[in-house]
């Protein structure tokens, strides 16, 4: 009925240990003859001014709208930190015909400490401040800053191992109900 998974789909049979540490470790051996294209990026002029208030990030809006003009551009994107960007979503909001041009987005990382937040926030008295704790993932002086966000990197790595323990379980359930070994058409 079922047959063997196909060995690229896990790279490595059902039951055999796995060699590849975890996400990031398959991806640094499944590209590492692969070099990314050469970027260019550009900074605006530095504003000598406290980069939170209002009066600020107004100013670096109309410069972004000004640069777009002289690019010929129709539209801009502006990554900011989630403080900057609260305020430049204010402005926006407050102006809408003359950012509308104006692409904004908070950037990669406080959208990714956000998001850990936001898992902590939900599991934290399911069981996963528990969790962090026996299984020595985390300390306690630490775990509140994990669940948080806050400690970006130990965040990342404990979900990581987390998520890593709770997938394998799951392949292990999987196989125990399919009867032993696990074979697709």
């Amino acid at each position: 009925m079922l047959q063997s998974i196909d060995s690229k789909l896990l790279g490595r049979p059902l039951g055999s240990p796995q060699t590849v540490p975890a996400w990031s470790g398959f991806n640094a051996l499944l590209h590492k003859d692969t070099v990314p294209s050469q970027s260019t990026i550009g900074y605006l002029p530095v504003i000598n001014a406290s980069p939170t208030k209002l009066s600020t990030v107004h100013a670096v809006l109309k410069q972004c709208i000004a640069k777009a003009d002289r690019l010929k551009q129709d539209s801009v994107v502006l990554t900011v930190d989630q403080a900057i960007y609260a305020k430049a979503k204010e402005i926006v909001w407050k102006n809408p015909a003359e950012f509308q041009r104006i692409v904004l987005r908070m950037g990669a990382f406080h959208i990714c400490a956000t998001f850990l937040a936001v898992i902590g926030k939900r599991f934290e008295d399911g069981g996963l401040k528990d969790l962090l704790l026996e299984s020595g993932l985390a300390g306690s002086g630490s775990l509140n800053g994990i669940i948080s966000g806050k400690h970006y990197n130990r965040s990342i790595r404990a979900h990581k191992i987390v998520y890593e323990a709770f997938h394998r379980l799951q392949w292990r359930a999987f196989e125990t109900a399919a009867g032993g070994e696990v074979r697709l058409a």
